[in-house]
């Protein structure tokens, strides 16, 4: 059939022979080539398609990819991967132990210092490979793959090449249909390969590119130290060096491209980038639906995150679970050669320096653990005095509440008068949290139910791990399902922000900005707005309700561009008098939706007036004064109800059940509440003075619910159809 093709249109050799290849001799005729390369351009393909992503979802995937981490992902990912690194020889330190360094064996010191020494030698080569990597994937990606993480490899230049010639001989002046669909895509595929759009994927190459060198450099020193000691050669920095030079010198292929197992294994593990089953699987449900990578666009990122970060909690102790409990467990010639299997060494005989390579994952395996155990003991004093913060609270009700009223951030570590953010930190992050939780819930001194200890752990193993996979994106449908309107638009709303050109960038630059915390609550373009600059100091700002400055907002300019483009966000602590009323269990004033009545619900902007006249009854001084902060009594029943829940003692009754304690019912809390409805009421009031067209608003609704309640459905009826005579008399009761 080829060779009759050929007799029957020769320009359709080309594009056929081509499709023959790529379709794995599937495409065999001329017919069969224009309706493969239709069905490659077809947006319809987009929602789902068997054969996974065709050029058109690969096109406006990558474009969307580019618009998200045209921000601070490359920065997150220089930290991300300059902790691990630091963190390794630590980790290995560790691992060897001191008995080993100074008695067991005299050569462990020697063989560590210099695995991991040559710092000066070991970031040239990482830098220079950094460089060199960032040019040739801006200067191609589609001839780079191998560079770049696998979560973003969408280009195909071979299948480009074969639809531009079926596009240009068959589509041409044909196919109008067709032929535009072809160029909707190949628009979307040039934007995408655009070296300005694509400067945070080419930003993050040269970021793992570092990564690579520094890999190969450090498994150049394990095999030649090996190399010197099998030799029978006296182990001399010369002989060590020359070795050295040899191995790394056949690391890596004529492009570039690694080629020692044991360098890329631990290079994509740094990078996040490793192939696993489940990423695996993910990523071809994904590739089925495309329309799904808006809500999960890294699987094989958070796959891998998931693993590095159970490496170092204790996961890894379990026999049998991971590559790393294997290699912990190993004992035989057999069991080694599994554990270097599930790092990409086939066959263990092929490599001579396998068991020296094996020895040093053991070692830098066990000191993860004993590193997370080393933090746990020096740091759990730290966390008790309310110093690392975790994941918090259960409800997202509440953590907005301690987030908005009490300066109450998650993921974040105390240094000086500062907070820190340690979120995507893999190296310590899942310690951090968990240590962060266990403190949170331990101080914490609302009442304790049995079920609320297990949901307690549930949700701090799920917002330290389940949050770094797929499991996260699918947040939103289970909002969605649940009648969950803000979801909906939130969801909506990051949608279309990721096909805003560089909507990353814009984001940050938008934060620089301004920084203050907008109300736009359940708004869908008020949530799109806020990522772009200037427009976003439009929206109105959530007021902090006790200073009557926006929330988040920081005054020095110079500081707020600092922070906007600083990946690990850094804050200011809690203001005394905020700290003591976390302290005292009361869990924050919830945004104001409606008036006292229930009967209107307040816009954004009439929001931010009550926010603002609360402050001016100067509530944060009046805490801080000898009403609240300073009152002896109070303290005193904070302290001994504090105590109380750490004894862990519950009176039981007579059926078994414990007697809880309710924080919510200690007078503290009661007149902390009678504070802010009181100043609330006193703002709503003064509201309503100055808009007396809202007040009447009010007024007639409250007569109407009267009526309808009575079951006087003419009565409200003819209410709602009459304007209020004069407004004087809505503010006469409102006066009484």
């Amino acid at each position: 059939s080829l060779i009759d093709a050929s007799k029957e249109n020769p320009q359709m050799m080309r594009p056929l022979m081509d499709a023959f290849v790529l379709s794995n001799g599937n495409v065999d005729t001329i017919d069969k080539v224009g309706k493969w390369a239709f069905q490659q351009i077809n947006p319809r393909n987009y929602l789902y398609n068997t054969e996974g992503m065709n050029l058109f979802s690969k096109g406006l995937t990558s474009v969307v990819l580019n618009n998200v981490l045209s921000g601070l992902s490359a920065g997150r990912a220089v930290i991300a991967n300059t902790a691990a690194l630091v963190q390794a020889p630590i980790s290995a330190a560790l691992g060897t132990g001191a008995v080993n360094f100074f008695s067991k064996d005299a050569d462990e010191l020697k063989r560590f210092m210099y695995i991991h020494g040559g710092w000066g030698e070991t970031n040239r080569r990482s830098v220079s490979n950094a460089w060199k990597t960032m040019k040739t994937v801006n200067a191609d990606p589609t001839a780079n793959l191998d560079k770049i993480r696998g979560d973003l490899q969408m280009f195909d230049s071979k299948t480009w090449d074969t639809i531009d010639d079926v596009a240009e001989t068959t589509w041409k002046g044909k196919n109008p249909g067709a032929y535009s669909m072809y160029t909707w895509a190949k628009i979307q595929k040039d934007i995408a390969q655009w070296p300005v759009m694509r400067w945070g994927t080419t930003a993050m190459s040269g970021a793992d590119g570092y990564v690579n060198s520094h890999m190969a450099s450090k498994v150049a020193r394990i095999r030649a130290y090996d190399n010197v000691a099998r030799s029978g050669e006296e182990v001399t920095e010369k002989a060590l060096r020359a070795a050295e030079k040899k191995v790394y010198s056949e690391m890596f292929d004529e492009s570039g491209r690694m080629t020692d197992w044991a360098a890329s294994h631990m290079s994509g593990e740094v990078a996040l980038n490793l192939d696993n089953e489940w990423a695996n699987s993910m990523s071809g449900v994904l590739n089925r639906m495309p329309w799904t990578r808006h809500f999960m666009m890294f699987p094989r990122t958070g796959m891998n995150a998931l693993q590095v970060a159970g490496s170092y909690v204790g996961v890894s102790a379990i026999p049998g679970i991971s590559k790393y409990s294997k290699v912990l467990y190993a004992k035989t010639n057999k069991e080694i050669g599994e554990a270097l299997a599930a790092h990409g060494l086939a066959d263990m005989a092929t490599d001579p320096n396998a068991m020296a390579i094996f020895k040093h994952l053991k070692r830098e395996y066990a000191g993860r653990l004993a590193f997370s155990a080393s933090l746990v003991g020096s740091l759990w004093t730290y966390a008790m005095a309310g110093n690392i913060r975790g994941n918090g609270a259960i409800s997202a009700g509440d953590r907005k509440n301690q987030r908005d009223s009490l300066g109450y951030r998650t993921k974040e570590i105390k240094f000086g008068d500062k907070w820190v953010s340690f979120a995507g930190l893999d190296t310590i992050e899942p310690t951090l949290s968990i240590l962060g939780d266990l403190a949170y819930h331990a101080r914490d001194i609302s009442p304790e139910k049995s079920e609320d200890i297990r949901a307690r752990l549930t949700w701090t193993m799920a917002a330290t791990f389940m949050d770094k996979t797929f499991l996260s994106g699918l947040e939103p449908f289970f909002s969605i399902i649940d009648g969950n309107e803000t979801a909906f638009n939130k969801s909506m709303a990051n949608i279309g922000r990721s096909m805003i050109p560089g909507s990353g960038g814009l984001g940050v630059v938008a934060n620089a900005v301004s920084s203050s915390q907008k109300d736009i609550y359940n708004d869908f373009l008020g949530y799109i707005k806020n990522r772009i600059p200037v427009i976003n100091t439009t929206l109105p700002e959530q007021i902090d309700f006790w200073t009557g400055k926006p929330l988040n907002d920081i005054d020095n300019p110079a500081l707020r561009i600092l922070n906007a483009v600083n990946p690990i966000k850094i804050s200011n602590g809690q203001e005394p008098w905020r700290r003591w009323l976390y302290e005292t269990g009361w869990d924050g004033m919830s945004m104001l939706r409606r008036d006292s009545t229930g009967n209107h619900e307040y816009t954004p902007e009439q929001r931010e007036k009550i926010y603002t006249y609360m402050a001016e009854d100067n509530l944060g001084e009046i805490v801080a004064g000898p009403k609240f902060m300073r009152n002896e009594s109070f303290n005193t029943m904070i302290g001994q109800l504090r105590a109380l829940k750490q004894e862990g003692k519950k009176p039981i009754d007579r059926e078994g059940n414990p007697i809880e304690f309710e924080v919510a019912l200690l007078p503290v809390h009661t007149e902390i509440n009678k504070l802010l409805n009181e100043s609330k009421k006193r703002a709503e009031r003064r509201l309503l003075l100055e808009n007396p067209d809202l007040a009447n608003s009010i007024f007639v609704q409250r007569q109407v619910d009267t009526k309808l309640g009575r079951g006087d459905v003419q009565g409200a009826a003819r209410t709602a159809d009459t304007r209020v005579k004069q407004i004087n008399t809505v503010i006469q009761y409102h006066k009484q």
